[in-house]
């Protein structure tokens, strides 16, 4: 779901502009929430046998994470798969592979939008999306090359925190707190209805359902929580140093966080006109959105009776 990375605002421009997004949201999320339930059984379930053939208990297993727990601890738990051993081997480095496929898919089209979205503010002229897309791959590539180095894992392991995990946990609760004071509930709720108003399935619009948890998680929960482990993270790196890696190594990390959190600033303190409309221009669309329907609905009914009157009176 990549919340905080963007992703879901990129491919939302790709939709029909009225779309069920609740819909979509609403499947999405349980999705995502019951392979994650799926996928937490199997990887105990994995780590519980690996710890019970070695004789340890299992949180010496699971101290790994990440790369660590895929490629090592769970890549060696294959061997225990008897005569599928094979098989299950190749199904789970395929698996790895889509994963990891679908996702850069993902955020790739991402950080091209981004890019092609900031030429085109700047007034530069623009480029087919298959150089833009080469031009992002090729600087990707350059600064992957330093994850192939010796020390690339703990490269790779310090920016997944500090970018990945600490930075990521800190925007996420600024664009809470950003969605409630310049959006608010009731244009999330107006847009809402606005977007799925005259759809075959839902032909008088969505309502954000149940109402009052999604008002809290909107208001409350998201920034808070957020902001909470956001703290929570960045005051307990500073008591005890992420990893017990080296200095250099932890600077690089810092470094990563505080330019990203320089650039989040900056956008901040420097916004650029809104094109928002305002809320009561969004109430009028959906008033007369609804007025038109209405109007039309007389008019077929009109009709109707005229045609019905007309065939009574033939009949007599």
């Amino acid at each position: 779901m990549s919340p905080g990375f963007g992703t879901a605002i990129t491919y939302s421009s790709y939709t029909r502009r009225k779309e069920d997004v609740y819909r979509i949201c609403l499947i999405t999320a349980i999705s995502n929430s019951a392979f994650s339930i799926a996928g937490g059984f199997a990887v105990f379930s994995i780590l519980g046998h690996v710890a019970f053939k070695d004789g340890v208990p299992v949180e010496v297993v699971a101290n790994r994470s990440g790369t660590g727990l895929a490629f090592i601890t769970i890549a060696e738990a294959m061997q225990y798969f008897g005569s599928l051993s094979n098989v299950m081997s190749v199904l789970f480095f395929v698996m790895l592979l889509t994963l990891g496929l679908d996702s850069a898919y993902a955020w790739l089209e991402t950080v091209v939008s981004y890019v092609a979205d900031f030429m085109d503010e700047r007034g530069f002229k623009k480029q087919p999306t298959w150089k833009l897309t080469c031009g992002v791959v090729l600087v990707q590539f350059l600064i992957g090359l330093l994850f192939s180095t010796r020390r690339g894992n703990d490269l790779l392991d310090v920016i997944d925190f500090y970018a990945g995990t600490l930075f990521l946990l800190t925007v996420c609760a600024l664009e809470g707190i950003m969605l409630n004071v310049d959006y608010g509930w009731e244009r999330l709720s107006t847009s809402l209805k606005i977007a799925t108003y005259g759809n075959p399935g839902t032909p008088t619009g969505r309502r954000v359902m149940p109402s009052w948890l999604c008002m809290i998680d909107f208001r409350f929960t998201v920034p808070t929580i957020t902001g909470f482990l956001a703290i929570y993270n960045f005051q307990k790196v500073i008591k005890d140093p992420y990893g017990g890696y080296e200095s250099g190594i932890l600077a690089f990390g810092w470094a990563c966080f505080a330019l990203l959190i320089l650039i989040s600033m900056a956008t901040m303190w420097k916004p650029g006109p809104s094109g928002l409309p305002p809320l009561e221009d969004l109430k009028k669309e959906l008033d007369d959105e609804m007025n038109q329907d209405v109007s039309s609905k007389m008019k077929v009914d009109s009709v109707n009776r005229e045609v019905e009157s007309a065939d009574s009176e033939q009949d007599a």
